[in-house]
């Protein structure tokens, strides 16, 4: 017998919710899809209640989640933000699973979560939808897949409703209103193998849509817990001190390209040969968006593990960043280098940031020195 969970309309979206079960990570809040952030240079400070996450370090406050890394995000990208809007920002429709019809859109916001993650669905409403005919409308939400032995309703109160799973699997959610049936998608429910230190690289095959595999380890680290090197965007030495004067890209109009594949640019392809290379925006938008994230430890060293639908993980250390010569929130947050600058604004490239309680894409200053995660097709 599949669940089918109920509840009435409140205003023009309905959100519907699901926790599986087993040990939460502090990472849980971050499973609904983000805009396309914007990061800051380290010396900005801005703030928003995107993530309510009350995470708070010295330095920069991400804009979506009040973090400190030296890159942080914003819920807005002007056109110009990425070398290309349309291959790098890409679409939210694209990459959340939806559905729609004359009376609305579902959408399933998070591809892959952990046990004891939330991921959500939602319905809003569309303009040949009238707010009479929905306002005391019973929605009625069924989860494919799912039995009373691995799915129990654990709230259900006015527009939300959240459900406990027992057991990793592939889930469905569709939801009928008005007489029309949508689908909202699938969610992937994964379990975090345990983490193993490593001392040889490797790449990684995640189960990504693109098939990119990911290094298991930062371009010069020892092993997978290793925080390895630091560069300024676009350069492939590592040096003394990072600053606006000594950066070769930095406020340079000539590199408006992605430099992914480039010997002269790409560090890991320089250092690492012809194989790998550094990701790109496009490639770090999909790690953040169809992976689980967990906040752990391995060799006593903090970051992220990163779980792909097929079970298999990388670990990113949080490395923090340099800006001059010194070493800031290594052990709290990671700023990593794509290989994709961002367009119209000669001192930014685009990175992954991360701090226990969130994990976004967006740019930061090219001088900075932040490490690198090499990648395969």
């Amino acid at each position: 017998m599949k669940p089918i969970l109920k509840f009435a309309l409140c205003g023009a979206c309905a959100v519907f919710a699901l926790t599986a079960c087993g040990e939460s990570s502090s990472a849980s809040g971050t499973d609904e899809v983000q805009n396309i952030e914007d990061l800051s240079s380290s010396s900005a400070k801005s703030s928003s209640s995107e993530e309510n996450s009350s995470s708070s370090k010295e330095g920069v406050s991400s804009s979506s989640a009040d973090s400190s890394s030296s890159m942080t995000s914003s819920s807005a990208v002007s056109s110009g933000s990425a070398a290309s809007s349309s291959s790098a920002e890409g679409s939210s429709s694209s990459e959340e699973n939806s559905s729609s019809s004359t009376i609305g859109t579902c959408k399933a916001r998070r591809n892959v979560i952990l046990e004891g993650s939330s991921v959500i669905w939602k319905f809003s409403k569309s303009d040949e939808a009238s707010d009479a005919e929905l306002q005391n409308e019973t929605f009625e939400w069924k989860l494919e897949g799912a039995t009373e032995e691995n799915v129990s309703v654990a709230a259900n109160v006015s527009d939300s409703t959240s459900a406990t799973y027992a057991k990793a699997g592939t889930y469905g959610a569709s939801v009928t209103v008005l007489g029309t049936t949508l689908d909202c998608g699938e969610v992937v429910v994964v379990s975090a193998p345990e983490l193993e230190l490593e001392t040889e690289k490797s790449a990684v095959d995640l189960g990504l849509p693109s098939g990119k595999k990911w290094a298991n380890m930062n371009e010069g680290a020892a092993d997978n817990s290793g925080y390895g090197n630091y560069y300024a965007w676009g350069e492939v030495e590592t040096k003394e001190e990072y600053t606006e004067a000594n950066s070769k890209t930095y406020e340079n109009e000539l590199f408006d390209f992605d430099i992914s594949g480039n010997e002269e640019y790409d560090v890991a392809m320089a250092n690492w040969g012809s194989d790998w290379k550094m990701p790109t925006f496009t490639d770090m938008r999909e790690l953040r968006n169809y992976c689980a994230w967990k906040w752990t430890s391995l060799n006593d060293v903090k970051g992220y593990q990163v779980v792909g639908v097929n079970g298999r993980s990388i670990f990113l250390p949080a490395a923090g960043y340099r800006e001059g010569s010194v070493l800031d929130g290594a052990g709290n947050y990671g700023d990593y280098w794509s290989s994709t600058p961002r367009a119209n604004s000669d001192g930014n490239a685009y990175g992954l940031g991360f701090d226990s309680a969130s994990h976004y894409v967006g740019s930061g200053d090219r001088f900075s020195g932040r490490v690198v995660r090499p990648v395969q097709e």
